[in-house]
């Protein structure tokens, strides 16, 4: 046998290359032979042994299909007798050019097939050998990039008929791509409609079906092969194989009878398989679409973790110019961003006080064009929402440029509004031996901001001005304190406007608010070491935060072991947009402020953050952070994470109103070592069930402070595309098994019912 006879061999019955066909013609080698006598077939001589090029094995290979081709020509159709125009027109197959005189060059439509190709059959035809060959090319590929050597191999294994064989020793000839093959050209199928035809050519077509191998077209299918997989085929799962399911698949190893047993009654409604404890496929099927077989570890949606720790030991979810809708420059102020906030679990406000017409404070983006809003509607606002998802403390950080005459007023808002919300002396028995935990301040609203010194000079005035103001421009070192001035200095250097940084004095009313924040200046680790009180913390912008990271990882995350360090974003960001806030949780930094009206990366970060124990606003820092170790290292042995992204579901159309070209980028984030992003390819037209099966490998090394961003994404073109939805969650929040991932939009809303569906597996 030739070598550019070797894959006819897969198109006829195994144990007979001489195969007749449902109309009891000869279909086999000898049947082309016979017919090709006259054919450029006989002009092609087989190439020596071991010396035949993939080349040539190629070209051979496509003039044996337009042999085949020119057989069934010549026939009298009866295998494509009831195929129409309209089968072409719904299969909407872009043709490839193939070496036969009959070649579409364009999409068929039930007019350009009319004018093309009178003859029905004759369309169909083509369109049939077009994909075949798409199909076959991509076969002959896996083997030249094996070798000729193989194909020897092969050719005595199919000699011998034992297809099993082939499928064990050559798993790239997945068994599903062979039963296709000799469905399209054994006896095996039956052709007596449209559809089945169809069906067949949906299935081959396509580059991506035929690199997944085994793997089924839709999510439902894929859970229907897991199904038959552990109901060994019959019509029903019983309880004992779906406890094998959870322990092996889902790797839910606490799993018992008594679970099997309950999801059986929450998710099966079948009276038969509920009484005989088992279940069906549609029952199977609303399970793993349920909540419990979610990405997101189901656990974590309510607070799971201590919560009598120091605050020092916690994330804490913190916003920056809180009241801004905008940018900094001409962005409106309004209350709702502090609504807004609240309920997303934000538990540090940022509030700007200036003074105000009529002694009323005002907030706002000093020196802009930023809309104004009063000092005590904040304070009403912040009351009135401060603890509606969380019962955990809220840190009010106050930017305070007011006179001491409006401070004392703001003091008297603070007292009068808040109440006994508002922390106003230290607490007398805490469960911690320096900062009391967010237990010990539930329902508690804290003050930052500049506290006088506790030894007032007794000749001085009663109002002791302090070393610092608490502008934070001024908590910096002189290269970085006027960034923000500078900024604004800028936007009003047309006017010849001339902004001047002043001191401002802390009133005793407002200082004597301040119990376990206070506001200082950093200025180095050492000194902090050596000088700082646990009830003291320090604020630094970005520019300057990220260069003590970089040089001093270490020294910074011992520093937050002590003490709460506030980010915020620079000066220069006026149109309000984001750092990656990662880069300063990995150091240990509690309160990482950004802009909540900004949407993108950032914000999906944070929010995937603090999704976490239960959405509270607080999250555990892990034991990486807080080793007593005077190095901080967190070269540890690294966790493998494997993916496999099977598919979407209900994905939203394109802003063009067509389906999308979508594809799925996995972003980690993490220490440096960490931060890694993959992605699929684009699966086009297909906004309903897009398979990419897709599989993607990370080695991570600490785990616990990663972040993973699912982001689907539209291909625009060559180089570009457009954000669709995301969903972001922590590595410790992430379940194993076969799980869904619920999308968001870029504002963070649920998507629903538009998802992802893929396996997790780490070690």
């Amino acid at each position: 046998m030739s070598r550019q006879l070797i894959v006819r061999s897969f198109f006829n019955k195994p144990s007979n290359c001489d195969g007749v066909d449902k109309r009891g013609e000869k279909r086999g080698i000898d049947a082309v032979e016979d017919e090709g006598q006259a054919s450029k077939t006989d002009n092609v001589q087989p190439a020596a042994e071991g010396q035949a090029s993939g080349k040539e094995f190629k070209r051979e290979y496509r003039v044996q299909w337009k042999q085949e081709f020119e057989w069934l020509r010549r026939e009298d159709g009866k295998m494509f007798c009831d195929i129409s125009t309209a089968v072409a027109t719904k299969l909407d197959l872009q043709p490839i050019q193939i070496p036969h005189v009959r070649k579409p060059t364009k999409r068929y439509t039930s007019q350009a097939a009319a004018h093309i190709h009178p003859d029905a059959q004759s369309l169909y035809r083509v369109q049939f050998y077009n994909a075949l060959d798409t199909v076959n090319t991509q076969f002959i590929e896996r083997f030249e990039q094996a070798g000729f050597h193989k194909l020897q191999q092969l050719e005595n294994v199919l000699l011998q008929g034992d297809m099993d064989k082939v499928v064990e020793e050559y798993p790239e000839l997945n068994s599903r791509l062979l039963q296709v093959q000799l469905a399209m050209f054994g006896a095996n199928y039956t052709y007596e409609t449209s559809s089945d035809v169809a069906s067949i050519i949906r299935e081959m077509v396509p580059e991506g079906e035929m690199q997944r191998g085994k793997a089924p077209p839709s999510r439902r299918a894929e859970i229907q092969h897991l199904y038959q997989t552990y109901s060994s085929g019959q019509t029903i799962l019983p309880a004992c194989a779906l406890l094998r399911f959870l322990h092996k698949e889902q790797n839910e190893l606490t799993a018992n009878e008594e679970k099997a047993d309950s999801l059986i009654d929450r998710y099966e409604i079948e009276d038969t398989a509920r009484e005989s404890r088992s279940m069906t496929f549609e029952g199977f099927l609303r399970y793993m679409e349920s909540k419990d077989c979610c990405v997101f570890d189901q656990a974590h949606t309510s607070v799971y973790t201590s919560m009598d720790q120091p605050l020092t030991h916690y994330f804490i979810s913190s916003s920056h110019n809180t009241y801004l809708t905008g940018d900094q420059i001409v962005g409106k102020s309004h209350l709702d961003a502090y609504v807004s906030a609240l309920r997303k679990g934000c538990r540090c406000l940022e509030v700007d006080c200036w003074d105000g017409p009529d002694m009323e404070p005002v907030v706002y983006h000093g020196y802009t064009l930023t809309t104004k809003i009063l000092f005590k509607d904040v304070i009403t606002t912040v009351e009135q929402h401060a603890f509606e998802v969380s019962a955990y403390p809220v840190i009010l950080s106050l930017e305070n440029h007011c006179s001491k005459e409006q401070q004392e007023v703001m003091a008297k808002y603070l007292v009068s509004i808040l109440g006994e919300k508002l922390l106003r002396a230290p607490l007398d028995h805490l469960t911690t031996g320096d900062l009391p935990s967010p237990n010990d301040l539930k329902y508690k609203i804290l003050i930052k901001n500049k506290k006088l010194k506790p030894h007032i000079n007794t000749e001085g005035p009663s109002c002791t001005e302090t070393e610092e103001s608490v502008d934070e421009g001024e908590e910096e070192d002189e290269d970085e304190e006027d960034e923000d001035l500078q900024t604004k200095a800028k936007f009003w250097s047309s006017k010849k406007l001339k902004i001047k940084k002043e001191k401002v004095a802390v009133a005793e009313a407002l200082s004597d608010l301040v119990v376990y924040t206070k506001s200082v200046k950093f200025i180095s680790f050492s000194h902090s070491k050596d000088n700082q009180n646990y009830c003291e913390n320090t604020s630094m912008a970005e520019k300057k935060a990220r260069k003590l990271a970089k040089d001093s990882a270490a020294a910074f995350a011992q520093h937050n072991q002590r003490f709460l360090s506030r980010i915020y974003p620079a000066g220069s960001r006026t149109s309000s947009s984001n750092y990656n806030p990662q880069e300063f949780w990995s150091v240990g930094s509690q309160l990482v402020a950004l802009n909540f009206q900004s949407l993108g990366m950032p914000m999906d970060l944070n929010d995937g953050r603090f999704q976490d124990n239960g959405g509270c606003g607080y999250v555990l820092k892990p034991p990486v952070l807080m080793s007593s170790q005077e190095s901080f290292d967190p070269s540890l042995k690294p966790t493998h994470l494997l993916l496999k992204v099977f598919s979407g579901s209900n994905l939203p159309i394109s802003r063009s109103g067509k389906a999308l070209d979508s594809f799925v980028t996995v972003e980690v984030y993490g220490t440096s070592s960490d931060s890694n992003r993959k992605h699929t390819h684009t699966v086009k037209n297909n906004s309903l069930s897009p398979y990419w099966d897709s599989d993607m490998n990370f080695s991570i090394s600490v785990p616990e402070l990663c972040l993973l961003r699912f982001c689907v994404r539209e291909q625009t073109g060559l180089l570009s595309s457009e954000f669709v939805g995301q969903y972001t969650l922590p590595f410790t929040s992430l379940k194993k098994g076969y799980r869904w991932v619920p999308l968001r939009s870029r504002d963070g809303c649920s998507m629903d019912p538009a998802s992802l569906f893929l396996f997790v597996w780490y070690s």
